[in-house]
């Protein structure tokens, strides 16, 4: 009998972490997904919801003005791979699905922020 009250009070204690953790991961991704929104907004010039690969390219030079090759390589790439159903634009969606492949979290649902 003692052993199932120490096993239920750990459950109970490990649940509380669990709690904790899950609200702390849910703000986590509303920060991030606000902050990507923004961004994001800040780039779509023709407010169309979509980012061209020249919107995507002339907000990364006014970010960094000093881009070599390989970084422009690299810049294109992560576009290429941002794009994921190959409409050569990228959504809102999608630059938020590429942060979390870059972070390596799997991506359960996600709303578009405010």
């Amino acid at each position: 009998m003692a052993t199932t009250k120490k096993l239920r009070n750990q459950l109970r204690v490990t649940y509380k972490a669990y709690q904790k953790s899950a609200l702390e991961y849910t703000k986590a991704k509303g920060k991030l997904n606000r902050h990507i929104a923004d961004q994001f907004r800040q780039m779509d010039k023709s407010n169309d919801g979509l980012l061209s690969i020249n919107e995507f390219m002339a907000a990364l030079v006014s970010y960094e003005k000093s881009l070599d090759s390989k970084t422009v390589q690299e810049f294109l790439d992560a576009f290429k791979k941002s794009d994921a159903d190959h409409s050569e634009s990228i959504s809102l969606q999608e630059a938020i699905q590429l942060q979390y492949s870059f972070a390596n979290v799997p991506m359960d649902g996600w709303e578009i922020p405010c």
